[in-house]
């Protein structure tokens, strides 16, 4: 009631599905099907759950409708053209947002002050761990940068992690497929996963990872985000990572407890 909009700032596997129940959101707006789907389960209080691509066509249509509190997950988003004008119609109406996020940043590294007067910090990853709602984990990686990566992926996961559930980030797709074929020639179950996989080949490989008949789920161009597969407890970067807000949304994958 202070602010119109905050930004709730909270780990990956931190249950902020939880916490947005429990501000009971009359809207809630995601960025893809799986993550609408997520939150219409743990959110059922919500009247509206709302893809962006819906949210902006009812925008532009003027027929957003006019309620008390908007939850937006993955906040980030907001800095976009579309994610922009979403927000500026909910402002407008005099609704209250809270605006959730593991890593809320810009693509350039930025804050989010533009569209929200307050940053809150829920909790920190090193708290998570210590009172048991995210694992502890090691990182392996060369000691000084280089340009290749150090291992092919599989010969990587069998001597790390042999047996673990494991996503490994490629490159692009193509890179994706041949790291899928590896992992396949080991003898090791591998699918791949892309931003253009059909919804119903996504949600089998997702289920396959949830149930341990698919170990290694390679991906390009998604899964960084709103996946919540306990199982998973090998993080495989078989690219360059830029950003910390990239890094922490991986390795978030395999942080929940199982």
């Amino acid at each position: 009631g202070r602010d119109p909009s905050v930004v709730l700032q909270a780990p990956t596997g931190s249950g902020k599905s939880v916490m947005m129940q429990a501000l009971e959101p009359e809207g809630v707006i995601a960025t893809g099907t799986d993550l609408v789907r997520q939150l219409r389960g743990s959110v059922p209080g919500a009247h509206h759950h709302l893809v962006t691509n819906t949210a902006l066509s009812m925008v532009r249509a003027g027929r957003l409708p006019r309620l008390r509190r908007w939850a937006l997950d993955e906040a980030r988003w907001v800095a976009s053209p579309t994610g922009s004008e979403i927000v500026a119609a909910i402002l407008h109406t005099g609704a209250e947002l809270v605006l959730f996020d593991a890593t809320p940043a810009t693509p350039s590294g930025g804050g989010l002050g533009r569209w929200a007067s307050e940053l809150l910090q829920v909790a920190s990853m090193k708290d998570l761990i210590r009172d048991g709602y995210l694992v502890p984990f090691r990182v392996l990686a060369p000691a000084e940068p280089q340009r290749e990566i150090a291992a092919r992926p599989v010969d990587a996961w069998r001597d790390a992690t042999p047996g673990e559930t494991a996503i490994c980030f490629a490159e692009n797709k193509g890179h994706a497929a041949q790291v899928a074929g590896q992992f396949v020639a080991a003898g090791v179950s591998a699918a791949v996963l892309t931003d253009d996989t059909p919804s119903k080949e996504r949600t089998r490989i997702i289920a396959g990872l949830a149930d341990g008949s698919i170990t290694v789920a390679v991906c390009a161009q998604i899964l960084r985000q709103g996946i919540d597969v306990p199982r998973v407890s090998s993080i495989i970067l078989a690219r360059a990572v830029d950003s910390l807000s990239l890094y922490l949304q991986a390795v978030g994958r395999g942080g929940r407890p199982y």
